[in-house]
């Protein structure tokens, strides 16, 4: 189902980059077509002031505003204001080019029409230095002064859009010898780019908690050779169901914890895997310890497993808190079996801000178990919209152990499911490691599609 979307959305791209390869020749000589007239017009008029004002210079600017000096002076003088002119253009370029790239190459370029004309209409009304004395040329010389900075304006005539006279701009600069700069750091935290990896280690425990130890070590060293962030290991890792638990039970800070956290720091692994700790009344707490670098937590299973013929409240405690953990900036909710068939909890994962659901498992077999686990952990993901990470201990027919009667051992089957509740990865019966990328992005994106979250009422 993935390919099939990804199919899609290829094909979609591709049929838009046709389209715009259709419409962009047309749109290109239109641009041609506006940039030639608008040299044109500004070619012209700098043909325009060449001529006129040069010949008034020669001719008469002299006697009318420098008559005081001898007829040759007042000749260079009126050249000189004619040279003001030329000085003034670089300026009228730098202002009005950084102008186009705000307000867009159009409005400048009028702008610089109305300055050039302007002036030069206001040259022609003058007084001359016979009627004003000195304030004369220099009106003269200031006037001039304008016609040059909005033809150095006019200079850069084509009606550029601002986005594109920047790229230009950057493409000259990059052709400068610039001393070389080491690129920005990659971003490290999971997203489209940075896919968060986690391993899924689908095994059968037995009673012997040390031996289940050494277990858990092989496979979380070979979850870090797949190069996985997060390595979760089924419920009852410590020691499987359908044996004494009270005698194995053990705080947080006993050794078996310890051992876990020794583990997870030798690999440099996120490490979440089930124990059990001891409560009141000769009871235990169905726990998971999620413990690696920059987390340390617990979750003490809410909802027990008091179905099908078997109670799990006779001898384990429920627990009570919702428990996230932050890995890498990504918040990841913690499940336990059972509570697959409280979409609430889940809910209350998402709503505390994570993108992905662990569920250590331990599932019973019986008639429909299968069906019914499949279903769930689709259900799960699809009503909170996150990622669900299930792994459920091996079958333990497959890994070649006797099981209990009644007791909760296991199917396999553990899977990872999308925020949009189809399953992306998925074991068989037996044992194994399932080792799957989670696009952190992508929850996002089915959110907004499916805004189930924000579209409750109750």
């Amino acid at each position: 189902m993935k390919r099939t979307s990804t199919s899609t959305s290829t094909s979609t791209s591709a049929s838009t980059s046709t389209s715009t390869s259709t419409d962009k020749p047309q749109a290109d000589r239109s641009a041609v077509r506006r940039a030639f007239f608008a040299s044109l017009t500004g070619t012209a008029l700098e043909w325009y002031d060449f001529a006129i004002y040069s010949a008034a210079a020669a001719l008469v600017f002299g006697d009318l505003f420098f008559p005081s000096e001898d007829p040759t002076t007042g000749t260079l003088l009126a050249f000189s204001t004619y040279a003001v002119g030329y000085v003034s253009r670089p300026l009228g370029g730098f202002v009005f080019g950084r102008l186009g790239d705000v307000i867009g190459r159009k409005k400048v370029l009028i702008a610089t029409l109305v300055l050039i004309g302007v002036a030069t209409f206001l040259i022609g009304l003058l007084p001359t230095y016979a009627t004003i004395g000195v304030a004369a040329p220099i009106m003269l010389v200031l006037l001039r002064f304008a016609q040059g900075v909005g033809v150095g304006g006019d200079a850069d005539r084509s009606e550029e859009e601002p986005g594109r006279r920047k790229s230009r701009e950057e493409g000259r600069r990059s052709s400068l010898p610039l001393p070389s700069r080491p690129p920005p750091p990659a971003d490290p935290r999971p997203g489209r780019n940075h896919p968060m990896r986690i391993a899924l280690s689908q095994i059968t425990t037995g009673p012997d908690p040390e031996r289940n130890l050494e277990l858990l070590r092989e496979q979380t060293h070979r979850a870090a050779e797949s190069g996985a962030r997060v390595v979760v290991f089924p419920e009852a890792a410590m020691a499987c169901f359908g044996t004494p638990l009270a005698p194995f039970a053990e705080p947080l800070d006993g050794p078996w914890a310890t051992e876990i956290r020794r583990i997870a720091a030798e690999s440099g692994l996120v490490v979440v895997a089930g124990m059990f700790t001891p409560a009141p009344g000769g009871k235990v707490t169905n726990t998971l310890l999620a413990t690696g670098p920059g987390v340390e937590a617990a979750y003490d299973k809410i909802h027990l497993y008091d179905a099908f013929g078997f109670a799990e409240s006779d001898t384990v405690a429920p627990g009570v808190k919702v428990v996230t953990i932050d890995v890498d900036g990504v918040r990841i909710g913690l499940a336990t079996c059972y509570d697959v068939r409280f979409p609430e909890l889940f809910r209350a994962h998402a709503d505390a801000g994570a993108v992905l659901t662990l569920l250590p498992a331990s599932w019973g077999a019986g008639p429909g178990k299968r069906e019914q686990w499949d279903l769930l952990i689709r259900a799960r993901a699809l009503d909170a919209t996150l990622w669900l990470a299930a792994v459920d201990q091996a079958d333990p027919a497959a890994s070649g152990a006797p099981a209990a009667s009644k007791a909760p051992t296991g199917i396999g089957r553990s899977a990872v499911v999308g925020p949009d509740g189809t399953v992306r990865r998925q074991l068989d019966a037996g044992p194994g490691l399932l080792v799957a990328d989670v696009d952190i992005d992508e929850v996002g994106v089915v959110r907004r599609a499916v805004p189930v979250l924000a579209n409750r009422r109750l």
